[in-house]
């Protein structure tokens, strides 16, 4: 009982952040078909415990401020800076709007500044953006299900050689697509699609194309890799550990 009473105690007078780097991907693929599927896989969980001590002194209604507007890591950076560097000299009872120098984000913790926040105001890769954009399934575009998806695999050898691993590494063949989804945007050069690649060695790779529509090159973000593939990636780690690789042994 002392053990816990003194764990609660510790608890009650710390700032206590509990964070992921990235949404639920336990998940099946049916579920990720789904539109909050979705978007869970690209919403990192966080959430934030005040010391008690503040939580009468203004802080919580700031943070429920904040918490109604789009936010991301950066954020949670600039507000551990600001715990440690700046609210102890005001007792953290000071919620004007503060710009840390060389800082990304802004503070949980005050007003953040009125400005737009949305995935074309703050650094956040589009393919990463939790803000609900039109799209339209090009799933019937054999033609285009066939040059995008080559493509990525394409690009994901061209990495594996490139880091010296193909010795190491399975090549891919393309077993199904499993989203392929055209953004709806007012850009008469550029189409951007979602895209998710299943391969006949069970590793599942998803990422963001940009396609420039007059010379066809391609633009790919980065690229995330779906399946739960625990140790399947480990022959890489000598040389340099990637979730591209799928191990011949």
């Amino acid at each position: 009982m002392c053990t816990v009473g003194l764990v609660v105690y510790t608890l009650d007078n710390a700032f206590v952040i509990f964070l992921a780097d990235h949404g639920f991907r336990l998940g099946s693929q049916r579920f990720f078909n789904t539109p909050i599927g979705a978007l869970e896989k690209i919403n990192p969980f966080l959430t934030i415990s005040v010391p008690k001590k503040y939580r009468d002194n203004g802080i919580l209604e700031v943070m429920r401020e904040n918490a109604g507007r789009l936010q991301s890591h950066y954020d949670t950076r600039a507000t551990i800076l600001d715990i440690l560097k700046y609210q102890p000299s005001s007792n953290f009872t000071d919620r004007s709007t503060l710009q840390i120098p060389g800082e990304k984000g802004n503070s949980y913790l005050r007003h953040q500044p009125s400005t737009p926040r949305n995935c074309e105001t703050l650094p956040i890769p589009e393919q990463y953006c939790i803000c609900q954009s039109n799209t339209t399934s090009m799933l019937k575009d054999k033609k285009l299900i066939e040059r995008l998806s080559k493509s990525l695999i394409d690009y994901v050898h061209g990495k594996l050689d490139g880091w010296n691993l193909t010795s190491l590494c399975h090549k891919f063949e393309v077993e199904k697509v499993t989203v392929l989804d055209l953004h709806i945007s007012k850009s008469t050069s550029k189409s951007t699609y979602d895209i998710s690649v299943k391969t006949k060695h069970a590793a599942h790779f998803e990422t963001l194309i940009t396609e420039d529509k007059k010379t066809k090159n391609l633009e790919f973000g980065g690229i995330t890799r779906l399946d739960k593939y625990k140790d399947t990636a480990d022959c890489s780690k000598p040389i340099r550990f990637t979730p591209f690789c799928y191990c011949r042994k």
